[in-house]
């Protein structure tokens, strides 16, 4: 008896229709925010390294004014990058979270950094070392999964 099969209804069809084009306007919306977050990574990648460089070298000189000073002057400017990124109009919740692990990142790579230069001057403080040491485990796990994340999401909305 042909009427004991289960069939679609008009209406089931009508709603599967429906959902193809909120899938389809997900995924530009997810390519587009990613390509903001990576166009934002690439704008900012050269001063931060050009940053890093000269705190370096503000270190190497010993001089206890001058580590301060840039020590001071590369946690406002990983502050405002943060901010920065923060301020960047995303809407796709896998972007998001994606975001906040990179915002995570810079926020330990300023904390590592800035205890390295602590250790530099103060050797012998265990504590500050034993800190830093798991600060680094962690800064190079989210690291990890932040590289993991962004690959899957270039993969994903198709971002080369």
């Amino acid at each position: 008896d042909l009427h004991s099969f289960p069939t679609r209804r008009s209406s089931d069809l009508a709603a599967t229709e429906a959902a193809k084009p909120a899938a389809a306007d997900e995924m530009a919306q997810g390519k587009a925010d990613l390509e903001k977050v990576l166009a934002w990574d690439s704008q900012n990648q050269g001063q931060m390294v050009k940053l890093q460089q000269e705190l370096q070298a503000k270190a190497a000189s010993g001089d206890p004014k001058q580590i301060e000073e840039a020590v001071k002057g590369f946690t406002a400017y990983i502050d405002d990058t943060i901010k920065s990124l923060d301020s960047l109009d995303i809407k796709n919740t896998q972007v998001i979270d994606f975001r906040t692990l990179a915002k995570d990142v810079l926020g330990l790579s300023r904390d590592v950094m800035v205890d390295s230069l602590k250790i530099a001057s103060n050797p012998q403080d265990a504590d500050l070392q034993k800190g830093l040491q798991t600060k680094v485990q962690d800064l190079m796990q989210k690291s990890q999964n932040l590289l993991s994340s962004q690959n899957e999401l270039k993969t994903k909305f198709g971002v080369k």
